[in-house]
């Protein structure tokens, strides 16, 4: 059998839910050489019930099953089994789009440097409704800024990669886990060059139970270890301690997340939607509440109170030799 042009590497755990419509977001691609290695990582679920109708419906997917939830090892599996020279990078809860692995397949043809590139995304959430979209910085030296400052650089379920280049590190780093992509980028950029394509590619699902906010003091306190480790190897100090997450419960970690982004992409109603949900979570916090109410106010006196926050919060800068912000 000829080796496909990409292989899509999809992990999932317990995915019954969302599982269907990401198989199908790759089956749907107009591209058509590629092969799916579906890696079912210790689901109790109708997980793999949905994989194997998946495989017996068409010959390009593939199923692996691990005994136990770990990501960095299902990953590494599906590395091992990958035939293409590229390696695409799919999440179960999320929605490639049709033309993803074509435009990113035809921009590492012209960018033979380029060892992985990514994309934006349009972030929906757990029911599918519209929130924003992110874009990610375009060019190389962008996105090492942004990893240096411990920013999203990539994300990592737009992504697609050399498979030579991957192979040449070694893989997921056993330990990277929750910020496993992360890590994967930093010695990445050593490979060659990262790049980010300005239109969106996927249909990036947030909801409650993601990594993210079920793990997010772990993540934060990982990613500061990685971040400050690769500042030591360019000769510059240690990344500044980011404040710690608050201790909510996930869902309402998502609610404001989701919130905060609506606000920030103008969609108001989303914003107000996901905010009043977060204060149904953290009912004295003061977050939500404001969110709720920048989400609610008219334009003009939402752009005046900016203005009027901002001019404020200079005068206290220069005022006080202690109160620094990091950039």
């Amino acid at each position: 059998m000829p080796s496909p042009a990409v292989t899509v590497i999809l992990p999932v755990h317990d995915g019954e839910r969302y599982l269907q419509e990401a198989i199908d977001s790759i089956i749907h691609q107009d591209l058509p050489d590629w092969e799916l290695v579906v890696i079912d990582n210790g689901s109790v679920d109708r997980t793999g019930e949905i994989c194997r109708a998946a495989a017996e419906h068409d010959s390009r997917v593939t199923v692996l099953r691990l005994p136990a939830p770990d990501l960095v090892a299902a990953l590494n599996a599906g590395l091992a089994a990958a035939r293409g020279a590229f390696v695409a990078r799919m999440d179960a809860d999320d929605v490639s789009l049709p033309s993803r692995l074509r435009l990113q397949m035809s921009y590492l043809d012209r960018h033979p440097d380029v060892v992985a590139v990514g994309g934006a995304v349009d972030v929906v959430d757990e029911n599918g409704a519209p929130v924003g979209r992110v874009r990610m910085p375009q060019q190389d030296e962008a996105i090492r800024r942004a990893l240096l400052s411990g920013r999203t650089a990539m994300c990592h379920p737009t992504v697609v990669l050399r498979h030579d280049a991957i192979v040449r590190i070694g893989g997921y780093r056993v330990g990277s886990y929750p910020a496993e992509d992360l890590d994967l980028w930093m010695r990445l950029s050593r490979e060659g060059l990262l790049a980010n394509l300005p239109i969106p590619l996927l249909r990036y699902r947030r909801h409650g139970s993601a990594v993210s906010f079920t793990h997010a003091e772990e993540q934060a306190r990982r990613t500061h270890q990685l971040v400050s480790a690769e500042r030591r190897r360019h000769g510059l100090p240690p990344a500044p301690l980011a404040s710690p997450p608050a201790k909510w419960a996930s869902v309402t970690l998502y609610h404001l997340a989701c919130a905060k982004l609506a606000l920030r992409c103008g969609n108001r109603a989303a914003a107000r939607r996901h905010a009043r949900e977060a204060m149904q979570g953290a009912p004295v916090a003061a977050l939500p509440y404001a969110v709720l109410i920048a989400a609610t106010l008219p334009h003009a006196a939402l752009k005046l109170g900016g203005v009027a926050w901002t001019a404020a919060h200079r005068g206290r800068t220069r005022a006080s030799t202690s109160w620094k912000i990091s950039a």
